[in-house]
């Protein structure tokens, strides 16, 4: 495949990925309305045409060889090598190149009035790992920005990211520390960025502790392990055994976001605290769906507020913002309030 033509993924909401090995064009188009895209990743040089990339926002691009860029997007982070020796845009507007000191990205930043940010260790990460691996397959994922990455995990049973036991294998940005014989305390990654002839540039992770603690989804329910918190559909639930579970011998302790005196009840703000060992392990937050004042039901009330965030009369923060955000879009619309009424005309 030599160019993605016009249009070709025109509103391909669900695409995350694409591979642009043999991508010589972008045209224009090409991926107006893919609100999903992830890494778009061209390991030699392209020619982007006019609005190949309206209204989706890929998470970065980045580019490895190219002698000339034309029409990059707005408001999406692009990694340009030193090799780059033109660009070329009429009206440039909230261009973020990701680069090298002293390249000529960084000149055309300057001189275009554009962001320019230098590839560094502290600069280069773009999600760090979880804090915390549970022992039921959890995958951990580190990303950087950068040019020719490489990427190496490492084990030790000392919460240092120094002097790690190299984990043989594992050499990609994702890992699963349950699909090897031996299990450490800690985990982290050490990921290297090149630049041309410049010198390599290594990154490292935070660290991350494994937990023996195996906490389980019930029902619809999911667990955001990097941010601890579990999202639900499940409303007026005065016991936590309906939305989680838990593999061993763990102990937790519950804290309501409701109580009505005789019971509590655990809706959009609620927590549990999980000891292993008899030692607090991790605290993790719970969303309801639906329930943005926090009283584990979605009603009439909540409609209300969902009305006058999607109009813009008031904001939403925290864990509320989520409940809200019905879609996990990012933003709280009359969407999310349609099924917000949707939901409360169910339980009704």
């Amino acid at each position: 495949m030599q160019s993605i033509s016009s249009y070709a993924f025109q509103s391909c909401k669900s695409l995350k990925s694409i591979d642009c090995s043999n991508v010589n064009t972008i045209e224009e188009g090409a991926f107006i309305g893919c609100t999903s895209l992830g890494e778009l990743y061209f390991p030699k040089g392209v020619t982007v045409k006019e609005r190949a990339f309206d209204n989706s926002v890929p998470d970065k691009i980045i580019f490895v060889a190219p002698l000339a860029i034309s029409n990059l997007p707005s408001d999406v982070p692009v990694a340009i090598p030193s090799s780059l020796k033109t660009i070329n845009i009429e009206s440039p507007e909230n261009i973020i190149i990701y680069g090298t000191s002293g390249s000529y990205a960084e000149t055309w930043a300057t001189e275009n009035g554009q962001t320019f940010i230098e590839i560094t260790p502290e600069t280069a990460i773009f999600n760090d790992v979880s804090p915390y691996c549970y022992s039921h397959d959890q995958e951990l994922t580190f990303d950087i920005i950068g040019f020719k990455r490489t990427y190496q995990w490492y084990g030790t049973n000392e919460k240092s990211t120094e002097n790690g036991i190299e984990i043989s294998g594992a050499k990609s940005s994702s890992f699963s520390p349950c699909d090897y014989d031996t299990i450490y305390n800690y985990y982290y990654c050490v990921a290297t960025s090149k630049d041309g002839k410049n010198d390599k540039i290594y990154i490292t992770s935070s660290i991350c502790t494994f937990s023996k603690t195996t906490v389980l989804a019930q029902g619809d329910s999911v667990i955001d392990f990097t941010n601890l918190i579990l999202f639900t559909s499940f409303t007026g639930k005065n016991v936590l055994s309906d939305m989680v579970a838990f593999g061993g011998n763990e102990k937790y302790i519950p804290a309501p976001s409701y109580s009505t005196g005789s019971s509590d009840y655990f809706g959009t703000g609620s927590a549990f605290i999980v000891y292993t060992d008899g030692v607090p392990d991790s605290t993790f937050k719970i969303v309801v769906y639906g329930d943005i004042n926090g009283d584990s039901v979605c009603n009439v009330l909540d409609c209300f507020e969902a009305e006058k965030t999607a109009n813009g009369h008031q904001e939403l923060t925290d864990l509320y913002s989520l409940a809200a955000d019905t879609d996990q879009n990012g933003v709280i619309n009359v969407t999310d309030y349609q099924d917000i009424v949707n939901r409360a005309m169910k339980q009704a």
